[in-house]
């Protein structure tokens, strides 16, 4: 695995093959979200929101739609939201429930996609 400068994961690499997908998608983010929870304070529901924010982002740059991220959240388990998507400037987008609170760093402002965003100016930015 690969983290870019800017904290996020930028190449993830693996031999392993399971016959049940869901379940070992859920252990690991499990243990993710529990390791980030403990030391960030984050509530795990919030950090799940994240993760099927994330997993519905994957799932259209896969070519999928709702349906693959319904049928993910469901392999998942109760923990996992189904990621919501929205038609934003003729394409797919996911439509948020998390917010990555970036915009509380100095200098930087909200997300494209950010749900704390008045819902216009949200679609409006997602059109551009």
């Amino acid at each position: 695995m690969t983290v870019r400068s800017d904290g996020l994961v930028g190449e993830v690499a693996g031999d392993a093959v399971t016959d049940r997908p869901g379940v070992a998608l859920r252990e690991l983010l499990d243990g993710g979200i529990s390791a980030v929870s403990e030391v960030s304070g984050a509530g795990a529901r919030s950090l799940w929101a994240v993760a099927a924010d994330s997993v519905g982002n994957q799932v259209l740059w896969a070519g999928g739609g709702a349906v693959h991220g319904e049928a993910v959240a469901a392999a998942v388990g109760v923990e996992m939201p189904v990621p919501r998507f929205v038609r934003a400037g003729g394409r797919w987008v996911v439509r948020r429930v998390s917010c990555c609170l970036v915009f509380e760093v100095e200098g930087e402002g909200k997300c494209v996609s950010c749900p704390r965003q008045v819902p216009a100016v949200r679609a409006a930015r997602l059109e551009g």
